[in-house]
């Protein structure tokens, strides 16, 4: 499974649960909110991916009084596709003019910036200032 974790809680047992997304599951969306419980070995005991269709993240946890979760994040969808197909290796410079798929101008504000290969899936924020 490949995660990226934003947070974590220690567990009494010595492990830890954690929260963030997957692209690897896609049980529900391209991007899953991921949550994680990990022994003291460091071996899995459980996860439980959520979201809708689209791009859901965990960015924050914290644990409740009923040994419950609350889990805080952002439901994304997607504003334009700048890049598409197999690209050659090498150095890309790829510029967005603020608009979205429909050619109208997005407000200021957090975007994600999402690339993805066979191998690799990195996504970064990015704030848009008008």
């Amino acid at each position: 499974m490949r995660a990226t974790f934003e947070t974590s809680i220690s567990d009494t047992n010595g492990g830890l649960y954690a929260g963030g997304w997957s692209s690897a599951l896609g049980e529900h969306g391209l991007i899953d909110a991921l949550l994680i419980n990990i022994d003291s070995d460091g071996q899995e005991r459980w996860h439980n991916a959520f979201g809708g269709e689209g791009i859901d993240y965990c960015w924050d946890m914290i644990g409740t009084s009923d040994k419950g979760f609350a889990l805080t994040g952002q439901r994304c969808r997607e504003v334009v596709t700048l890049l598409t197909g197999q690209q050659r290796a090498g150095n890309y410079q790829v510029i967005w003019d603020g608009m979205n798929s429909s050619g109208i101008p997005v407000t200021s504000g957090m975007y994600f910036v999402r690339m993805e290969t066979p191998v690799f899936t990195k996504v970064n924020k990015m704030t848009l200032v008008k």
